[in-house]
């Protein structure tokens, strides 16, 4: 029986040990303090509970291994490695679950006494906290590497389940203390735990250093016993208790309070003699106006400066409350935006509009001032200032609501990722882009937070569910391995594991800011299945690409639907806003950006020419999504009912039952398995990483790239898997899927993958340019048909065909481009039939395009040397000269829309 191992800690370090723990010390830092005065009521939500607000985090519903589907409350949870940690309902009783691997499915934890007041578990610290029952009361114990106490275990019916290993405790305290109930700190790092008969004790649980904070302790066995709740702000700087027949407190903390425990078995009993720390009155009066005396699962934000509670009012019910610290003042916008590329306006035909600090080195969230948020809010006629995005190109939703003590920006690019900053340079960078609206660089949910937005839309999931990436897979000449049936399989059972986790970031964007109108904005359809394609995109998307693109993003939008419907926020639905103006739709106006000559990856070829732009809503494109939205808040519809049991078209239905009856595949997510996604062959090697529990311990693992096996390994002790694995040295510019197949910590079979991007080498030296004789035996022929040549791997364009045509062809027009030398491998796409010779110093072959209006032209040559290349044809001709192994070609055509790679 394997045990899951160790897990890394990631712990906030907030500041040295004399900083004031009333002020905020996190990226957040405005200098607002909860001691300053008397906290005010910020939102006040109806709720339905009937319970008592039994979740103390959020809820989703998801399937547990053979108990069905349930609602489970979710605890915590680590976005990045997948983790999920819960609880469910079942008989009177709290079930514990855990999801591991980015798995929908959840799974039960044995040996572990549950109660929600008492058990709180922290995925950043992988620490464990809770009041063990002995008789009628408990004893504290801490138990840290919780992962490692974990082990799966399958029943002899075949249930997968985990055992929990507690026969060795972390941290104890004094053995003299009897515990009642506990809270934790949402970064792990305090706990405030109720000591019977003592008062409350504050623990750092960093050095396990534990201080009383108060001696006033509740009474028990007289009259109504109380039932008490407690939480703690991430820099421990306020505790909070309430509960049942409890009054509602907060204790603000700071160095000068309080007294050290000791942790030793008759330890003299504390007496703080007028140490103890003040404390705070919450206006409980103006939320409970007819009466009230239980107050629930207390909660903070993240950066402390809210807190939000269940409250039962005798006549009016069950009430969320967020209460603000006095001083706590959000700047409060008409309009902000979350999102990925699709909001944040990627496909942008002009570099200018891109905002400050969006574009460079390291920032590529490609944020565009003609993105439809801005658009939207200048039909609503408000002013720049009150409109504001941080959509990210590439967010997935970790990007959202990721805390932001361990968040290092997107694709870690404050710190390994990019500019490799100290953890104190992370803060002060992370305020700086709160302050200025920069995106990228904190959690998008942090902006949410500190502004409270009056509208927020978020678009979200097309990266989670790894749908971006298989469209830059499938924008090649031949069908991509996604099409498959078991890449049928695998992208519908993708899509459909995202729900829970939409869920849940909705939920905490409506948590951060309660009194926001809240929308998630889906995806448009992009491309039309039965309308005539130009040559280019013919040639990168055929028909089975054209509809699993389709099928996805009707798939997606039926998870964001159902997620939304879950989360209790509103959809707006953009899937046909661009119908006439698609790709493959004969339009004047396009919606979406055709292939697009990029600045992303370079210095030249085929990555340079497929820019992060193309395949995305163009700036017409983003005017129609702002037109849709303007139409749908105008004139709302009736929410709409959840859609995972049937509300697609019957084709639809038939084209997803195919992959359920056609096997039972690997399930497939999307993930950064390397940091470097644009590659060239001075990355002779990745280095391949897996974080800790995406894959079983002491497993296999199969890496591949496309359909070639790389190498296999084994996984370690905590189920990491790190390798150098080598480039193909026949690797061919363009996009590639790298794949880690292997076991997940449950038993399934799982295929973690990231698409890349590769550019060969080259060496700059000039070379003559053209061939002025040659095109002297060519007659300009009556009328020109237009031709692309395309890589069997890749597809591009220089010029567009008004364009090239108007050249003259006694002045050829020249594009400079750096060609391989070791492969050659060419699609010709024509709009009319074409006889072609392709001739080299060594080969001469004619080609006929008459019966498809296309043709191949291939060459190989495994030793480097001197090439020079003609094509002839009624149309057309060109010359490039080609030196070990890159050169500049000269390409010079009257007619032709040509592209090299």
């Amino acid at each position: 029986m394997k045990r899951l191992g160790r897990v890394l800690l990631i712990i906030a370090v907030l500041g040295g040990a004399a900083c004031n723990l009333l002020t905020t010390t996190s990226a957040y830092a405005d200098s607002w303090s909860w001691g300053s005065g008397r906290p005010i009521v910020k939102a006040i939500e109806a709720s339905g509970e009937s319970n008592g607000g039994w979740c103390r985090g959020l809820k989703v519903s998801a399937e547990v291994e053979r108990r069905g589907d349930q609602t489970v409350c979710l605890t915590d949870q680590l976005p990045t490695s997948g983790l999920r940690w819960g609880y469910y309902y079942s008989g009177g009783y709290q079930v514990p679950v855990i999801s591991l691997a980015h798995e929908a499915k959840f799974y039960v934890i044995n040996g572990l006494s549950y109660d929600a007041r008492v058990t709180h578990y922290s995925a950043l610290t992988d620490t464990l906290v809770i009041g063990y029952p002995i008789g009628a009361l408990g004893k504290l114990r801490v138990y840290r590497h919780v992962l490692e106490r974990l082990s799966r275990v399958k029943s002899p019916t075949g249930e997968v389940s985990f055992n929990f290993n507690g026969s060795s405790v972390d941290f104890g305290g004094n053995p003299d203390w009897w515990v009642g109930t506990a809270g934790l700190s949402n970064n792990g790092r305090f706990a405030a735990v109720e000591l019977r008969d003592y008062g409350i004790a504050l623990i750092d649980l960093s050095t396990d250093k534990t201080r009383l904070i108060t001696d006033q302790y509740l009474l028990y066995d007289y009259g109504a016993d109380p039932y008490a709740e407690y939480a703690v702000s991430n820099d421990g700087g306020l505790v909070v208790r309430a509960g049942m027949n409890v009054a509602l407190q907060a204790f603000a903390v700071n160095d000068h309070c309080g007294v050290a425990m000791g942790t030793t078995a008759g330890s003299p009993r504390i007496s703080l003699a007028g140490s103890g720390c003040p404390s705070i009155s919450l206006p409980f009066e103006a939320f409970v106006p007819n009466g009230g005396n239980a107050f629930y699962a207390p909660s903070f934000s993240d950066s402390g400066g809210l807190l939000r509670f269940y409250v039962r009012d005798l006549r009016l019910g069950g009430r969320f409350v967020t209460l603000a610290a006095a001083s706590y003042r959000s700047a409060g916008i008409a309009y902000l935006a979350l999102g990925d590329s699709y909001t944040s306006g990627e496909g942008e035909t002009n570099d200018a509009f891109y905002a400050e600090g969006t574009n460079t080195d390291y920032e590529k969230c490609h944020l565009s001032l003609r993105s439809y948020p801005f658009l939207y809010g200048l039909q609503l006629g408000l002013a720049y200032g009150v409109t504001k995005s941080v959509a990210c190109s590439g967010a997935t939703s970790d990007d959202i609501v990721a805390p932001i003590d361990a968040y290092w920006g997107q694709t870690k690019r404050l710190g390994s990722g990019g500019l490799n900053l100290s953890n104190a340079d992370r803060l002060s960078r992370q305020q700086q882009a709160l302050n200025n609206f920069t995106p990228g660089q904190a959690p998008q949910l942090s902006f949410v937070e500190k502004y409270s937005p009056q509208l927020i839309t978020i678009g979200i999931g097309g990266n989670d569910s790894g749908l971006f990436g298989r469209l830059s897979a499938c924008a090649m000449p031949g069908d991509c391995e996604w099409v498959s049936p078991k890449g049928k399989a695998q992208t519908y059972q993708e899509i459909n594991a995202l729900t829970p986790k939409l869920t849940a970031a909705y939920q905490k964007i409506k948590q951060a800011s309660p009194n926001s109108d809240i929308y998630a904005v889906n995806y448009p359809e992009v491309i039309d299945l039965s309308g005539h394609c130009d040559a280019v995109t013919a040639g990168m998307f055929g028909a089975s690409e054209r509809r699993l693109i389709i099928e996805s993003i009707r798939r997606i939008n039926t998870v964001i639907n159902d997620a939304a419907n879950q989360a209790g926020i509103k959809v707006l639905d953009i899937e046909q806003s661009f119908y006439g103006h698609r790709l493959c739709e004969d339009s004047q106006q396009p919606a979406v950006s055709g292939l697009r000559r990029g600045d992303d990856f370079g210095p030249t070829g085929w990555l340079r020419l497929l820019g992060n732009e193309t395949f995305h809503p163009s700036p017409y494109g983003h005017q129609l999504i702002a037109d849709a939205i303007e139409r749908q808040i105008t004139h709302p519809s009736p929410t709409s009912e959840p859609c995972d049991k049937g509300c697609q078209d019957a084709d639809s239905k038939d084209y997803w039952r195919l992959s359920e009856v056609l096997g039972d595949y690997p399930a497939a997510h999307a993930m950064d398995l390397i940091t470097k996604t644009a590659l060239s062959s001075l990355d002779s090697r990745l280095v391949v990483r897996t974080p800790a529990y995406l894959l079983a311990p002491l497993s296999s693992v199969k890496v591949r790239l496309d359909s070639v096996m790389l190498i296999s390994g084994q996984t370690d002790q905590v189920g990491l898997f790190t390798a150098e694995v080598p480039v193909p040295s026949d690797l061919s510019e363009g996009t590639h899927v790298l794949h880690v197949e292997g076991q997940s910590p449950t038993g399934n079979q799982a295929d973690n993958y990231q698409t890349i991007n590769y550019q060969p080498p080259h060496i700059d030296k000039p070379v003559p340019k053209g061939d002025k004789a040659a095109a002297d035996h060519i007659s300009k022929p009556s009328q020109a048909p237009s031709v692309a040549v395309v890589n069997s791997r890749a597809a591009a364009v220089t010029q567009t065909q008004q364009q090239a045509a108007s050249y003259a062809i006694d002045s050829p027009p020249v594009w400079d481009w750096r060609l391989p030398i070791y492969s050659l491998d060419w699609y010709v796409l024509t709009s009319s039939p074409l006889n072609l010779t392709f001739k080299t110093n060594q080969h001469l072959k004619t080609v006929d395009t008459t019966a498809s209006n296309q043709a191949v032209l291939a060459w190989r040559d495994q030793q480097p040397g001197r090439l020079t290349a003609w094509l002839f044809g009624p149309a057309l001709w060109c010359r490039s000269e080609r030196l070990a192994p890159w050169v500049r070609p000269g390409i010079m055509s009257p007619w032709l829309i040509f592209a090299f790679w």
